[in-house]
């Protein structure tokens, strides 16, 4: 885990907007590092899949919500079409997983999503 690093504020400094960015990031640390620490990773709330519309044009809806990656970031929605490989910051967390049987999707009822643990 690295050290975190703030910017040291005095009257009369100049400011850069390197100095900003470093703020920045000191704060979106600290999130992840709380995220990380007291929450895990995986789903708080909502982020539920659902998949309508016909083989050939599938539509999948994904419900407002909130998850965490494993590095503690909240989460963006990306759509990745396979089993990506394995990176080595382990970010990510899967919402779901479809697989094709016969013409149709069905979701893979095997495949169990990772829940934040509240309270931890």
């Amino acid at each position: 885990m690295s050290a975190l690093r703030r910017v040291n504020y005095f009257a009369g400094r100049l400011l850069s907007a390197d100095d900003f960015r470093a703020e920045q990031e000191y704060h979106r640390e600290k999130s992840r590092l709380h995220n990380r620490l007291l929450h895990g990773s995986g789903v708080a709330s909502g982020l539920t899949v659902s998949l309508a519309g016909g083989s050939s044009r599938p539509v999948i809806t994904v419900k407002p919500g909130v998850g965490i990656d494993p590095a503690g970031n909240e989460l963006e929605l990306v759509l990745v079409p396979d089993d990506p490989p394995r990176r080595r910051d382990d970010s990510g967390l899967a919402l779901a997983r479809y697989v094709r049987s016969g013409s149709a999707w069905q979701r893979d009822r095997a495949f169990k999503v990772g829940r934040v643990r509240a309270g931890r």
